[in-house]
């Protein structure tokens, strides 16, 4: 295993409940009226990208244009999401371990930056609202930039949406329940916290070492029987 796929909010970053008071204040804003919910009930409109998070929300379609406009000059600058606990500790010990790390994310370059602070510099690539058609796209051109197998990729995600993407770029998923959307499933691979999901990353990159080894060494084994007979 060599590279990881990243979403942003609801994985790295501690967002929903910034996007939900973006919604409150746009709500009194425009005196809408929608009954909106209370902090820590955020994943019953959690969606992306956020014309869909507003849209879940209750809010007019007439209306979206401009909160949206609203939303790209202001969010960066008023609302501050922050890193999980535990992530820039994450990627600085991904990155020891020789993972090349890339971020596709639906929300906007600015939002990302900021939020991710001096741990954005730790990334080889970074895919964000202006910069790609889809979460498949970005897996895509990463994998042929850095010369990858799908088979060497991962994706972290924490929606279903996530999930899907990377089910249509062929590469394995790991999701997070701490995030947006995503809940303990039976049979799933979720992971609960920031220090599971870095105890199972570095695990996957010894299972895929270990694998590669033992074909290396059958490899071996059989040519040394060849020349035997």
């Amino acid at each position: 295993m060599k590279a990881i796929v990243f979403d942003v909010d609801g994985v790295l970053v501690d967002s929903l409940e910034p996007h939900v008071q973006f919604c409150r204040d746009m709500n009194e804003k425009f005196k809408i009226g929608l009954k909106l919910p209370k902090p820590g009930d955020g994943k019953r409109i959690a969606a992306t990208p956020m014309d869909n998070f507003l849209r879940r929300a209750g809010f007019p379609e007439a209306i979206i244009p401009e909160i949206m406009n609203i939303y790209t000059k202001t969010f960066s600058k008023k609302y501050f999401p922050k890193p999980f606990p535990g992530v820039p500790e994450l990627l600085v010990a991904l990155k020891k371990e020789g993972f090349a790390l890339a971020i596709a994310t639906s929300n906007f370059h600015a939002n990302v930056k900021q939020a991710l602070g001096k741990s954005f510099d730790l990334f080889d690539a970074v895919y964000d609202k202006g910069s790609h058609a889809s979460k498949v796209d970005a897996v895509n051109d990463f994998a042929k930039k850095r010369g990858l197998k799908k088979s060497e990729m991962l994706f972290v995600g924490d929606t279903r949406s996530d999930k899907e993407s990377a089910r249509k770029a062929g590469v394995k998923f790991i999701g997070v329940t701490y995030g947006w959307q995503l809940g303990r499933e039976k049979g799933q691979l979720h992971m609960q916290t920031v220090r599971g999901l870095l105890t199972r990353l570095i695990r996957e990159k010894q299972v895929s070492e270990a694998k590669l080894k033992r074909i290396r060494v059958k490899k071996t084994t059989r040519k040394k029987t060849t020349r035997r007979k």
